[in-house]
């Protein structure tokens, strides 16, 4: 179902990219009968990306990590990136691609930052063409940008396997000699750059919730058993028997202000990463939403479907034990929540 473009802007301040105008593209989503209103999950797709850029733009800086340049078309950016990080000398590959974009330091610079907030998609891909080497960032921009690239189309996630792009399968060799620096780097910048980023829309303040858990889940601490809550710790809590999570219990940040959530679509957002993320760390989900009757011709036997749907009893379940869980928290307010 077509309908014209309606473009909105938001913007974001971080410690590195100030006042990122993102034009987003409000085209209605359908799946089955349903139609989503795509501004809250693209605006999301937005906002990691320029959270992942930010974090590896600093990164580079900082530890001066070579880096390919931006290009526009992003089919070549791929190709350009793969001849680089596979071996070939970079400053032939400089030479050979002379654009006064480029510094001697061969670090973005805030022009070539600023070109990737032109479109949606292509912000995401290039937040993966951008990756640091790094193998723990690797896969979760892989999971979580490659896939959310997706939704402008499709408002479900595939997981186990790639659909068809523009470029081959990443296969990410390794590039960076000192790994162990550079993670420890990007986990510290990504921390630092969350907590003074605002992710805030029409109240909506589960952004840095989501990147919160995105956080834990590379840092390996999300996954622990706890006794109880702890809401000494600042909005820590244990979210328990999300959905059919078996018996894993969740300790993360749910946010450091307030919990906010009053759309469904963030929230199945939500509930979505922590099941992509529990998956690849080699866990068991049996989260099963409509695997009898999936739009897309997809199996009925792939158990790692996710649907994007309000009314489903597993997403409600999960949506009352949140609601239950931010309603113990020190944090919460009354009239603040909204599901």
């Amino acid at each position: 179902m077509n309908s014209p473009n309606n473009n909105s802007t938001c913007s974001c301040i971080s410690s590195n990219i100030e006042n990122c105008n993102l034009s987003i593209q409000r085209t209605p989503i359908t799946s089955g009968n349903e139609i989503f209103e795509p501004y809250a999950y693209e605006t999301f797709v937005h906002r990691i990306s320029i959270l992942i850029r930010s974090t590896i733009f600093e990164a580079g800086k900082r530890l001066r990590l070579p880096q390919c340049p931006i290009i526009e078309n992003s089919l070549v950016v791929w190709e350009r990136y793969r001849e680089c990080t596979w071996g070939r000398n970079y400053r032939q590959f400089k030479k050979e691609n002379d654009s006064s974009n480029f510094e001697t330091s061969h670090i973005l610079t805030r022009e070539e930052v600023t070109i990737l907030t032109n479109n949606a998609e292509q912000s995401a891909q290039a937040s993966i063409l951008l990756a640091c080497k790094n193998n723990n960032l690797e896969i979760d921009l892989n999971l979580i940008v490659f896939q959310f690239a997706y939704l402008r189309e499709r408002p479900w996630i595939i997981l186990g396997q790639h659909h068809t792009y523009p470029w081959p399968e990443p296969s990410y060799p390794p590039y960076i000699p000192d790994q162990a620096l550079l993670k420890q780097n990007i986990l510290d910048l990504e921390m630092e750059i969350l907590f003074k980023t605002s992710f805030q829309i029409s109240n909506i303040s589960i952004y840095g919730l989501l990147a919160k858990i995105i956080l834990d889940l590379k840092r390996g601490g999300a996954l622990k058993q706890v006794n109880s809550l702890d809401n000494e710790q600042l909005g820590t809590h244990s979210v328990k028997s999300l959905t059919n999570l078996s018996q894993v219990t969740w300790t993360t940040v749910l946010t450091y202000n307030s919990a906010i959530i009053n759309t469904h679509q963030p929230l199945t957002i939500c509930l979505s990463i922590l099941c992509i993320c529990v998956e690849k760390l080699g866990l068991s989900l049996q989260w099963n939403f409509n695997t009898e009757d999936h739009q897309s011709g997809g199996s009925s036997d792939n158990k790692w479907w996710l649907k994007y749907s309000t009314d489903e009893p597993r997403l409600l379940d999960a949506k009352n034990n949140i609601t239950e869980i931010l309603r113990k928290s020190s944090k919460y307010k009354e009239n603040s929540l909204a599901i």
